[in-house]
């Protein structure tokens, strides 16, 4: 998935908060929503494409929607070892131990978003 999903729960109240009848808090979340797209390395025509973006195929309606990477690892553990390459399983235990410290790599989380759409799973 884009590389807004790592950002989306930081920047979901922020646009929310758009909605305020107070010109100053609307421009203070406009600053905070610029500053994390900036730590992502991101810009607001990112963020409006995403927006923008073609809606994607129906989903199976008992697939499972996440919101981060952590859950995701330990659902594709937990229900796609069926689908997965031993490989991909142990790539997926080892990102067990590490999303408890860190975000993923860039990489890690391609990998990740690859396993999530050949099993099923989809972020929000």
């Amino acid at each position: 998935m884009g590389a807004l999903t790592p950002i989306a729960s930081k920047i979901d109240p922020l646009i929310r908060r758009l909605a305020s009848d107070q010109d100053g808090e609307r421009l203070a979340c406009v600053a905070a929503i610029e500053r994390q797209l900036d730590r992502a390395g991101l810009t607001f025509h990112n963020l409006a494409d995403r927006l923008t973006a073609p809606e994607m195929p129906a989903q199976r309606h008992d697939a499972p929607v996440f919101h981060d990477y952590a859950a995701a690892v330990e659902w594709l553990l937990a229900s796609g070892r069926g689908d997965l390459t031993a490989r991909e399983i142990d790539f997926l235990e080892s990102m067990r131990g590490i999303l408890r410290r860190f975000e993923p790599t860039p990489k890690q989380a391609d990998w990740i978003d690859g396993l999530l759409e050949k099993t099923g799973g989809y972020w929000l």
